[in-house]
């Protein structure tokens, strides 16, 4: 680890910016912004060290006091969709459901893997103080990129945007923690053992707290005494049903319960969850230095760009990594990959060499953003293994790939800067001689895809008619015109078809049903369940409860907004938000349970305000399905690949 002042590598003065070019405008200050924001990026806030966890490996501390809701970093990350994995037991630890993360469009069964915060965090039910926010979505529109035009479209996630949110009031030298839910920890009970949930610390609190009181009012006991008081707990809880958990955090002696009482149990169980400043300078890395922007590398989407002036030989960011033997667990598995790109677009975010079938998946902030050079001479950082401490503890630069399972523990990388990079300037690598000629080809063989049903061809204009449902959303929720803002019903559609057939309607819908309440139903009809909208304020908080749904009937209330009379275009949004609807919902890819709608209902939730309805992409249709969509790992560095991966004949 690096033990200079910023962790990571000593910065540049700012006066460096001075002699900055053009492309360093791209890391401007928004003018409504305050100087602290500018002020906050001058020195080192976020660090990769050793978690307070033992044998958790590596996890991201705050080196500064953080306000709850504040965000952790001024920049984000993207996350990946992944479609229908023959095989997810590799990245099970680090994956996120894809209704929470929004990507259940991209999959029978998806699942999203979120890089930087998503993935650098390790889980805690008490001391979680982080809060993961839910990807933006951009088919590239937003980027001016188009599947009709550019090549590119289609190798970079449409994700992105997620960051880390202050849940509570963080100290300065925190380790910052994320709430993995309870049924991750129920699931790895055999690898984990029991794991108390956060009514079980509170509980413990509790009790700490009164025995403190309790040693406070009875100075006279012994220490032998106090303790058998403590022991005498310990023995009527332990036979008690659904106390074990309790149990198992009680503190053993007088000492451990005033602590417990004075910090709470869990900041008590793991003190070094609180570290100092000092400590995370000469031992952590600086994981803030790159900051997101459009890049300026044309067809590559977005970048990463130096947040603070970095010099030549300073780590830019550190990189654990992902480990995997080779690349089938990247081979799309579903019906529909004839047709597609053949890999999963996470591939492209990987690093491998042609000499080995390993693959490496860098998870640390903004790392994912690093483009490539189109010239090398343009590449102001490089890759090298990590010569700090944290780096192959286990020796597997040495061993045989067979001998090395797949799930990358103790591998850490390190973007090194080539020159000094000024404040604002776009950091790029040099992905290798294979990765140029693959790009190379794939740029001059493209063709654009067809046009999609149901217009099968391109406007007068010579307009390609392909619009992704985030920019349909984006017209309706905020249009001013009656025909974009309302919903049309399936009977409307079937009589004159408007919207295409690569996206869907979905309806924020929280249906729970019990299965006791089908003693009616065997007579060979649906049971037709009739619902009324609720707006309950968890169903805003994920996307699991967006629900595929056909819009049966639009009502319109006659309420009208005083406020809006002089304004036609404000009465007509006000009287279009007026309308509701009448729909029946679907389920998901993956519902289960009580969510689930059966095979023999009918659910019609009536009620349904235009703000719960969206347009939504249809399984397999978005750009990174694309047939002919580019993919290719980076290359690796020659020196980076050790004698013993290299088990691949170029040969051949």
């Amino acid at each position: 680890a690096a033990g200079d002042d910023d962790g990571g590598g000593a910065c540049l003065p700012d006066e460096s910016s001075s002699n900055a070019d053009d492309d360093s405008s791209s890391l401007e200050v928004d003018a409504d912004s305050d100087s602290d924001a500018e002020e906050d990026r001058s020195t080192c806030g976020i660090y990769l060290a050793e978690s307070s966890i033992p044998n958790a490996g590596l996890a991201l501390y705050t080196s500064k006091a953080r306000a709850s809701g504040s965000d952790l970093s001024f920049t984000s990350d993207p996350c990946m969709a992944i479609s229908d994995l023959h095989d997810e037991t590799i990245i099970l630890d680090y994956e996120w459901d894809a209704g929470t993360m929004g990507t259940q469009s991209e999959g029978y069964e998806a699942v999203s893997l979120c890089p930087g915060y998503g993935m650098a965090l390790n889980g805690h039910m008490n001391l979680h103080n982080v809060d993961l926010s839910f990807p933006k979505t951009d088919n590239g529109v937003g980027l001016d990129l188009h599947r009709s035009k550019d090549p590119g479209v289609g190798a970079f996630s449409r994700y992105y945007g997620v960051k880390g949110t202050a849940r509570v009031d963080i100290p300065a030298g925190s380790e910052l923690f994320l709430n993995y839910g309870e049924s991750y920890f129920k699931d790895r009970t055999d690898i984990l053992g029991v794991t108390p949930f956060e009514e079980d610390f509170a509980r413990n609190d509790r009790i700490a707290t009164e025995f403190a009181a309790f040693f406070d009012r009875h100075p006279e006991l012994t220490d032998s005494q106090s303790a058998g008081a403590l022991d005498m707990l310990r023995d009527a809880m332990s036979g008690a049903i659904g106390l074990s958990k309790v149990v198992s955090i009680l503190p053993r002696t007088v000492n451990e319960a005033l602590r417990f009482a004075e910090v709470g149990t869990a900041r008590a169980m793991l003190p070094e969850s609180l570290r100092s400043v000092e400590w995370l300078k000469e031992n952590g890395m600086c994981a803030d230095n790159l900051i997101e922007r459009t890049s300026n590398i044309p067809q590559a989407g977005r970048g990463a760009f130096a947040a603070r002036g970095i010099e030549q030989g300073a780590i830019v960011a550190p990189a654990p990594m992902m480990y995997f033997s080779d690349a089938s667990f990247f081979d799309l598995s579903y019906d529909e990959a004839a047709r597609g790109p053949g890999k999963q677009l996470m591939l492209n975010y990987c690093y491998g060499h042609p000499e080995t079938t390993a693959v490496f998946f860098p998870y640390s902030p903004v790392v994912s953003y690093i483009n490539h050079a189109n010239d090398p001479a343009d590449a102001n950082a490089m890759l090298r293994w990590s010569d700090s401490s944290h780096h192959d503890r286990r020796g597997l630069l040495k061993q045989p790939l067979g001998n090395i399972s797949d799930d990358g523990g103790g591998l850490l990388m390190e973007y090194v800067a080539t020159r000094d990079i000024r404040p604002g300037e776009e950091v790029l690598i040099d992905y290798g001689p294979e990765w140029r000629e693959a790009w190379k080809e794939h740029v001059e063989s493209w063709t654009p895809p067809p046009p999609p049903p149901p217009e099968g061809e391109e406007d007068e204009g010579g307009n390609h008619p392909y619009t992704p449902a985030v920019e349909w959303n984006n017209r309706t929720l905020h249009s001013d015109l009656r025909d974009w803002a309302v919903i049309r019903t399936v009977e409307e559609e079937e009589d004159d078809k408007t919207y295409p057939d690569y996206f869907i309607t979905a309806c924020y819908v929280s249906y729970f049903r019990d299965f006791d309440d089908y003693d009616d139903v065997g007579d060979g009809a649906n049971k037709v369940i009739e619902l009324e909208w609720d707006d309950e304020e968890y169903m805003w908080t994920g996307h699991h409860y967006l629900r595929p749904c056909d819009i049966l009937e639009r009502d319109l209330v006659v309420e009208t907004n005083e406020e809006s009379e002089d304004d036609t275009a404000a009465a007509d949004r006000a009287e279009e938000e007026r309308y509701i609807y009448t729909v029946q919902i679907y389920n998901l890819p993956g519902t289960v349970g009580a969510e689930k709608v059966q095979d023999f209902e009918d659910v019609i939730v009536s009620g349904v305000p235009r703000r719960a309805i969206q347009f939504l992409d249809d399984l397999y249709t978005t750009d990174q399905h694309l047939e002919g969509a580019f993919r290719h790992v980076i290359g690796l560095p020659d020196e980076m690949v050790p004698e013993a991966w290299r088990n691949k004949n170029t040969d051949t």
